[in-house]
């Protein structure tokens, strides 16, 4: 939900008594490229101390996002004693996001649940749903869908587009959780209305995403054909190897080994570069590589 980069480029860097706006603060990183983002924001904080508190919550998010906890932590440490309304809110989602991501999700659950609490108390209807979308993520099976549930019907009934921007991320959350409960239709549903809403909003890379996803539920339900059909135009364009990868999924789960072998090379080349797959699942990468021979 991030703006991308690009985007700095028309954003009018007005600030009222030498402060910025969320918006303008969140606009200087992106979550597919935390460690470039990390300058912008040091710059910022340089720029506009009236805004160094907020600044340090999203240095801290760029941090956790390159698994440098104690970095992290260490910059929410310098947030000041007596935060504005909307920083006490950061703090917590941030705080959160750092147990969450180092893989205590039973310890990220009581900052959300905070987050969310004072999110809704200052009417930040944007930070609400993101506290309820995170609490979606840390918790399971029904408590994860209620949560996430809860944080579209606050997307929904929120004046703030920014809230309202929220429905692709969660319908796309929801429907994962629902795949990894064995309930297939009930993903690919709500996997199609992520991708519907992404198509509206008119952001090609989100639609990229919500296709991959519909494929990858199409896997599941033994449609291979279906998935093939998103999967060969998703190749086309630039990706990461998880579309590479899938395709070849599909192709070896019809017989269809050798053409699988050269989309599992090109996965294997792109996915093996990613230091977390590296560390956590060197397993899927070893197949990967085998099934490439």
């Amino acid at each position: 939900m991030w703006v991308a980069w690009v985007a700095l480029a028309f954003l009018p860097f007005r600030v009222q008594n030498g402060k910025m706006t969320s918006e303008q603060i969140d606009a200087l990183w992106n979550i597919d490229d935390a460690a470039g983002g990390l300058p912008r924001l040091r710059a910022a904080l340089a720029d506009h101390p009236g805004s160094a508190d907020e600044i340090h919550t999203q240095i801290c998010r760029c941090l956790g996002l390159q698994r440098k906890f104690a970095e992290g932590w260490d910059e929410l440490g310098k947030v000041s004693a007596s935060p504005s309304a909307v920083v006490a809110v950061r703090v917590q989602l941030e705080s959160g996001r750092l147990k969450n991501t180092s893989g205590d999700k039973r310890g990220a659950e009581p900052y959300f649940r905070q987050a969310l609490d004072l999110a809704r108390a200052g009417h930040f209807d944007y930070y609400a749903v993101d506290a309820a979308h995170m609490l979606a993520i840390v918790t399971s099976g029904t408590e994860s869908i209620k949560w996430n549930e809860d944080a579209l019907r606050m997307a929904a009934l929120s004046k703030d587009a920014r809230a309202r921007k929220w429905r692709g991320s969660l319908l796309n959350n929801l429907g994962w959780t629902y795949h990894d409960g064995g309930d297939f239709g009930k993903a690919l549903e709500k996997f199609e209305a992520a991708r519907s809403f992404q198509m509206e909003s008119g952001d090609a890379v989100s639609v990229r995403i919500g296709n991959w996803a519909v494929a990858r539920c199409l896997r599941s339900m033994k449609r291979f054909e279906e998935a093939l059909t998103i999967l060969r135009d998703l190749v086309r364009f630039p990706e990461k190897g998880y579309a590479s990868e899938e395709l070849a999924e599909n192709l070896l789960a019809l017989g269809r080994a050798d053409e699988a072998k050269l989309h599992f090379r090109r996965a294997y080349e792109l996915l093996s570069a990613d230091k977390y797959l590296a560390e956590h699942e060197a397993g899927r990468l070893r197949r990967l590589r085998e099934l490439a021979q």
